[in-house]
């Protein structure tokens, strides 16, 4: 336990009058829904960043094959042009 725990601990138990076991597991309760929170706040943050980085590469990616069809096309309307 930390020294917060420790603390809520002992407010449970003295200020509202919880025996020893009823406080440590509220205490406990209190701890685990806590570090839960933040677990999945940081899988949220990772998660959000895994997006838009997979968002960014999807446009490099199309603007790549854009340019790339773009500069086919153009060759097969200048091959057309010049045959004819």
């Amino acid at each position: 336990m930390n020294t917060a725990t420790i603390k809520l601990y002992d407010l449970f138990r003295k200020e509202l009058n919880l025996d020893e076991s009823k406080a440590k597991e509220f205490v406990e309760a209190i701890d685990r829904t806590i570090s839960e929170e933040i677990r999945q706040d940081k899988t949220e943050i990772a998660t959000k960043d895994f997006v838009k980085k997979e968002i960014v590469d999807a446009k490099n990616d199309m603007i790549k094959w854009f340019v790339g069809l773009f500069f086919a096309l153009a060759m097969m309307i200048i091959g057309l042009y010049i045959k004819g």
